[in-house]
């Protein structure tokens, strides 16, 4: 019985790292899905927005690498010597390499049509996952946010790239189209049950914390914290950084709009958090 009871463990935790590498791979799937809705698109934010699927595919890839040598490991370790165990294994291995080959192939066609704001969303990921880490926020959730950022603008892919370019202002009826993407976004990103906090994100990164913002004029709290964050971190990369409508903006006058905006459009906290990276030349 104690044979019994010890390969009983080796095999759940056999399974659950294979469970692991499956969920994996579903996400993997789930970011392709959304790559092959952008790839063919032309503009700044949809090529952005590939670069992003791109990136996230890559970080599950590693993280499910990483699962297959545990894997291979405990199979070494067990008494259990089952060679559809090893086959299994193999299998996963390759269909690791062929996803990577996969991503190579894309990230070279992206690197081929750079943008004029390629780099948006890594870098608004990039400082959201700063924000939070520096307002004490667990690593788990640093690491969910940025993930948020990388995301938050999915929903732009279904905004024509007449509008997106335009150098003049937007009308009424162009301007429904570019707020509506925060709807396509939640729709795009729902499926996503392991980073439930992208698909809020991207439906509320536009709210004001006064509660004038959109979609659904939610203020304070009730907007969802990623979102409190990214917010910041969006404003900040986009008054930072040329576009086709107007250059950067001084980053002066930027930190005096952040602080001006705290606690009306900005969180107070977080604002509060990002001005410290920038007092501490992290940013």
């Amino acid at each position: 019985q104690k044979i019994i009871a010890e390969k009983d463990n080796e095999i759940n935790d056999m399974m659950e790292t294979f469970n692991q590498i499956e969920e994996g791979f579903r996400e993997i799937n789930e970011a392709e899905n959304r790559v092959s809705i952008v790839k063919d698109g032309e503009g700044a934010d949809k090529k952005s927005q590939l670069r992003e699927n791109i990136r996230f595919s890559a970080n599950t890839m590693k993280e499910n690498r990483t699962l297959i040598a545990k894997l291979r490991q405990q199979l070494r370790e067990s008494s259990i010597k089952g060679e559809q165990l090893k086959r299994s294994v193999e299998n996963l291995v390759a269909q690791l390499e062929e996803k990577e080959q996969q991503l190579q192939q894309l990230r070279a066609e992206l690197d081929a049509k750079d943008i004029h704001t390629g780099g948006h969303s890594e870098r608004v990921a990039m400082y959201s996952r700063m924000i939070a880490k520096i307002s004490g926020r667990s690593e788990e959730f640093c690491q969910k946010v940025f993930y948020c950022g990388l995301l938050h603008d999915c929903g732009k892919i279904s905004v024509g790239d007449t509008i997106l370019s335009k150098t003049e202002s937007l009308t009424e009826e162009e301007l429904n189209i570019v707020r509506a993407h925060t709807h396509k976004g939640y729709e795009l990103l729902k499926s996503l049950s392991s980073i439930p906090e992208a698909c809020q994100t991207a439906l509320y990164h536009h709210e004001r914390f006064d509660g004038t913002g959109y979609p659904e004029h939610l203020s304070g709290k009730l907007i969802p914290e990623a979102a409190r964050i990214v917010a910041i971190a969006d404003s900040f990369d986009v008054m930072s950084t040329e576009r086709y409508y107007r250059k950067g903006l001084p980053r002066e006058k930027i930190l005096e709009e952040l602080k001006d905006n705290s606690g009306t459009q900005f969180d107070p906290e977080f604002v509060n958090a990002f001005l410290k990276l920038v007092e501490e030349n992290r940013i």
